[in-house]
């Protein structure tokens, strides 16, 4: 379902720019216009399924709105996704989305042409999440996610594992963890995302990544056996 940016209220004066049309104009992004519809989470292109045509590409690096706006219609859908599966929630990813594609417009003179966009974005998408992660207090998300692992569970398991006292210990324990560990385990345990597709969207090797998740179990484990939960 589509999650629509329509009736976001913008300070006096504004026009009701897109959300692409508005990056292009300076006096809009000084005045923090909002305005406008897009639409986030739609079905679109799965990161590195659609590389764009050289026209385009090179277009977009050199400053071309249409280009820019042809490349956000094909990639926000995947950006917001991917976004939603860091910070857990829907309503930050879609600002986050956001975010992410003003700071792909802000900085597209450093985009190479020959290489693919997808991946570009996603690394670009994943900064600004774990900046927002950075910043924000994530026992609420853990506790939710942990809710919908129990009601996806079968009850008695349910009930022995996640219930109550328990789940917001386990929800304490991650979110103790540092935030580079926090988003490699939460991307491959959680999401069960390939390593090598972490690595890519965290600009790191692939052994940094399969370190980071084993450093982020030990580290789960050793503070549940503190508080007396035997993983």
């Amino acid at each position: 379902m589509a999650l629509w940016m329509d009736g976001w209220t913008s300070p006096p004066g504004c026009k009701r720019l897109s959300i692409v049309r508005r990056f292009s104009s300076a006096a809009g992004a000084k005045a923090g216009c909002y305005a406008g519809t897009a639409v986030v989470g739609q079905p679109g292109m799965a990161f590195g399924t659609h590389h764009g045509t050289m026209d385009t590409l090179e277009q977009f690096a050199a400053g071309d709105i249409d280009a820019f706006e042809t490349l956000f219609r094909q990639y926000q859908g995947e950006v917001y996704r991917w976004i939603v599966r860091m910070v857990r929630n829907a309503g930050v990813a879609e600002e986050l989305t956001v975010e992410t594609f003003w700071r792909i417009h802000r900085h597209r003179e450093r985009f190479d042409a020959r290489r693919e966009f997808g991946p570009w974005a996603r690394r670009i998408a994943t900064r600004a999440a774990v900046d927002y992660l950075r910043s924000s207090d994530c026992r609420e998300s853990a506790s939710q996610l942990l809710e919908q692992v129990a009601e996806a569970a079968e009850p008695s398991a349910a009930d022995h594992v996640l219930q109550g006292e328990i789940r917001d210990r386990i929800a304490s324990a991650f979110c103790a963890l540092p935030v580079r560990l926090r988003v490699a385990a939460g991307l491959a345990l959680i999401e069960e995302r390939p390593y090598q597709e972490i690595a890519q969207a965290l600009d790191i090797s692939l052994s940094a990544v399969k370190m980071r998740v084993a450093r982020a179990m030990t580290m789960l484990r050793t503070s549940l056996e503190r508080m007396g939960i035997q993983p």
